[in-house]
């Protein structure tokens, strides 16, 4: 759902960069939510981090993936599918 309207925002303004606090909020809310290292806060680092490639944001990029694959190695092994991605 996260990813839609991110998806959605961009395509109707054109700036990805105006989706990444969007997303960053949505982010702070799912870690109270559900706790800093939940699958739920692992797809989000993950939407995060393809934003972050879209706006040149290298370094935030290959840290909300880092934090994202941790994560999903930590909840459901190294070797799961979504793990992967």
């Amino acid at each position: 759902m996260l990813e839609q309207k991110a998806a959605q925002f961009i395509a109707e303004t054109g700036d990805p960069h105006g989706a990444v606090p969007l997303v960053v909020d949505a982010l702070a809310v799912l870690e109270r939510h559900y706790g800093p290292s939940s699958k739920e806060v692992a797809n989000v680092l993950h939407d995060l981090a393809l934003l972050y490639e879209q706006t040149a944001e290298v370094e935030q990029a290959v840290k909300a993936v880092t934090r994202s694959y941790q994560i999903c190695s930590e909840v459901l092994g190294a070797n799961h599918e979504d793990t992967a991605r």
